[in-house]
């Protein structure tokens, strides 16, 4: 690796060592990719392709479930409900400057995606970018208006950082794979879909329960799991670190103990339960029954809102009562 990308990752390492530390420090204002120099001022990048959201769009708009300000009969309020987003807003983050975010990601912002291991990392890659800007904008902020000096708030900005820096250092290995062109430390759990999915989305995260209720011992150890649509069909990808990380194959396993008809239910509620850079298709959301739109609301909220609140038991277990109208239809699955 050449000086000055090592000169880069010193900075980038001491602004989280003073993050750590409680001094302020201003949001990153270059290109995130770090394997080579650039200081170029980073874009909105995507961190779900704008062909994937045009894919599912209706009149340029899809739906997304967030908090938002709505008019009630009591007045304005804050709300946890859906709404529709634009598709140039949705799921964007300032990561990498254009050059980059062209270059690397151009295998991803296509409707011929194939799972090959170079795909299934650069989707990693995105999506924990992505993670750790937002994390990272969360600690500034937090510093910045002395939220950290607040005996309730503390806790939570402190376990902030440590995940800010955690994938700090994840980002470093993908990003080596990334340069070398060697993705044998990866491993990925690949679901064929028939049919174009209703929701897509990605999300990276550290399991904490299996998709059976078992519970894992607690550790920084990241799971990407992403839904991506194809011209009529679809993908979902599980992608880990095979050597550094047993939970989140403890947690994909667990997914392939069940028979197809509960594992085609547990796929959405897994994203749902962990991300909050989900949309929907507009044609299926307004499809669906009031029951199962309330049902999906709270159930998403944890992903968004409670996102830190540790997992009931029965959290990613698929639920045949409720989990049938919105299952993703598959056609089979491979590891990489």
């Amino acid at each position: 690796m050449d000086q000055n990308s090592n000169k880069k990752r010193g900075l980038a390492f001491k602004a989280m060592s003073q993050i750590s530390r409680g001094n302020k420090n201003p949001p990153l204002d270059s290109c995130l990719y770090w394997g080579e120099p650039c200081l170029e001022p980073p874009i909105f990048s995507h961190s779900l392709s704008k062909c994937w959201l045009n894919h599912l769009q209706v009149d340029g708009h899809l739906v997304k479930l967030g908090v938002f300000q709505k008019k009630t009969d009591q007045g304005d309020a804050t709300l946890f409900c859906p709404d529709a987003v634009g598709c140039g807003e949705a799921s964007v983050f300032k990561g990498f400057c254009n050059k980059h975010d062209t270059e690397l990601f151009r295998g991803l912002d296509r409707l011929d995606v194939n799972a090959s291991p170079e795909i299934c990392v650069k989707l990693i890659y995105r999506s924990v970018c992505k993670e750790f800007m937002a994390k990272y904008s969360v600690v500034a902020s937090f510093l910045n208006n002395q939220i950290v000096n607040d005996p309730k708030t503390h806790p939570y900005c402190g376990a902030e950082m440590i995940r800010c820096m955690e994938l700090l250092k994840y980002k470093y290995k993908i990003e080596d794979a990334i340069q070398t062109g060697d993705y044998s430390d990866f491993s990925h759990l690949v679901f064929d879909l028939k049919e174009l999915p209703w929701l897509i989305g990605t999300t990276t995260f550290c399991p904490q329960i299996t998709a059976k209720g078992k519970f894992l011992i607690p550790n920084f150890e990241w799971l990407t799991f992403t839904i991506l649509p194809k011209e009529t069909s679809g993908l979902a990808i599980l992608s880990w670190n095979k050597w550094a990380h047993k939970n989140p194959s403890l947690l994909a396993q667990s997914l392939l103990r069940f028979p197809v008809y509960l594992m085609e239910m547990a796929l959405p509620r897994l994203l749902l339960q962990t991300s909050d850079n989900v949309v929907f298709s507009p044609k299926k959301w307004f499809g669906l029954s009031e029951f199962s739109k309330n049902v999906l609301i709270e159930m998403h909220k944890d992903g968004v809102v409670n996102s830190e609140k540790p997992f009931e038991k029965e959290a990613l277990m698929p639920n045949s009562k409720t989990d049938y109208e919105w299952a993703l239809n598959l056609a089979g699955t491979k590891i990489l």
